[in-house]
């Protein structure tokens, strides 16, 4: 801008001498709100947290005596060039021994993860993760996982969001019996998908899935899929189905979990 007002400066000099003194100021001017326009969108703010808080439980008494409670956290940070994810989740459930009339654990599982995504190129981006996961019915003392890998950006736009992810990871389980124990290296594939099909409506699923690459036995996944119902500008309902695999549970446990909740929850 400046070496354009030096061309065209002599010009109007020598056109109009009078009008040339008052020029300057507004030229002047021009050339501040030129150099000041790029600091303004330099300083644009990068996205913040955002996220969702979700709980539910009930309570059942007379012939069947029943207390269960379900909750679930999801908080994700995109920058221009990274990510960050983190979730967590506690379900429990009791119910009363009719002859000893005390409550008995029907359910006690508790997880959570952390993830980081650092972009290579508007699709590509490398990813380090881990999660942990107690569940005292299935006699998991600790399933830990820490894992890096490539992943995908399929779409991200406001309405339907999707990631593919391939990498390897390390799984250490550790079960109430030690015969039962494994570590070992595995591959991990995983998809999250966000789909804003309606405007009061969205669907989730994520998808984790470790098969071992020392021993085909051992694997493990876990499916976490969610119906949303828009209910206010922060409040939602919400209807969710997890099922989880383990090919080598502890002795004398089913390989499946299932678990259908019906929570009520809030954005940030």
């Amino acid at each position: 801008m400046l070496n354009l007002i030096a061309i065209l400066l002599p010009s109007v000099v020598g056109a109009n001498a009078e009008a040339a003194a008052p020029a300057l100021l507004p030229a002047s001017s021009a050339v501040a709100s030129a150099a000041a326009a790029p600091l303004e969108d330099a300083t644009e703010p990068v996205t913040g947290w955002t996220g969702s808080i979700a709980i539910g439980a009930s309570i059942s008494s007379g012939n069947t005596n029943k207390r269960t409670a379900t909750s679930t956290a999801d908080a994700e940070l995109r920058g221009e060039e990274d990510r960050w994810k983190l979730a967590g989740y506690w379900n429990y459930a009791d119910q009363k021994n009719p002859t000893t009339s005390d409550y008995e654990l029907t359910e006690r599982k508790l997880g959570g993860s952390a993830q980081y995504d650092y972009f290579l190129s508007p699709k590509l981006f490398a990813y380090a993760a881990l999660s942990g996961q107690y569940d005292a019915t299935a006699d998991l003392d600790l399933r830990r996982t820490v894992g890096v890998g490539l992943g995908y950006q399929v779409k991200e736009e406001e309405r339907l969001k999707w990631a593919v992810e391939l990498g390897v990871a390390h799984v250490d389980e550790a079960f109430e019996d030690s015969a039962s124990d494994a570590d070992y290296v595995s591959a991990r594939g995983a998809s999250d998908l966000f789909w804003q099909f309606h405007d009061d409506w969205t669907f989730t699923q994520k998808v984790e899935i470790f098969p071992s690459l020392e021993d085909s036995d051992d694997v493990f996944g876990r499916a976490d899929n969610r119906l949303r119902a828009t209910l206010t500008a922060t409040m939602f309902a919400q209807l969710q189905y997890v099922f989880e695999y383990d090919n080598t549970p502890a002795v004398d446990k089913d390989r499946d979990d299932h678990l259908v909740a019906l929570t009520l929850g809030w954005t940030f």
